[in-house]
């Protein structure tokens, strides 16, 4: 499911901000700031077996990813919350991974829109 969303959907995003592009920008360097902080928890408590503290950052970062737009992120952290709920260490660990690389690839839609 995840490849089929967008990694960054702007448009729609600052449709539900009523068009204000300062929030927009305000929101996304919120999310560049407080997102790898969450990917280290994540991939801390995965590695330590706390699956509560890494289900309920996966929560906070499903929450964030979709308020910026970034539902293919938002997608795999409710995977990797999931994971965790079942105490599934391998589907955990995937999750995490890709969250890491489904990041990158927003960082750079924040940073490099297209023209």
């Amino acid at each position: 499911m995840t490849d089929m969303l967008p990694v960054l959907d702007t448009e729609s995003t600052l449709q539900r901000l009523g068009g204000d592009a300062s929030l927009l920008q305000i929101l996304y360097a919120a999310y560049l700031e407080d997102t790898p902080q969450k990917l280290l928890a994540l991939a801390a408590a995965v590695s330590t077996g706390n699956f509560k503290e890494a289900g309920h950052v996966a929560h906070t970062l499903k929450g964030s990813s979709a308020t910026v737009g970034a539902a293919a992120m938002s997608d795999k952290a409710r995977e990797m919350e999931l994971a965790c709920q079942q105490g599934n260490l391998r589907e955990a660990e995937s999750a995490r991974h890709a969250l890491e690389q489904l990041f990158s690839a927003v960082r750079k839609a924040i940073l490099e829109p297209p023209a």
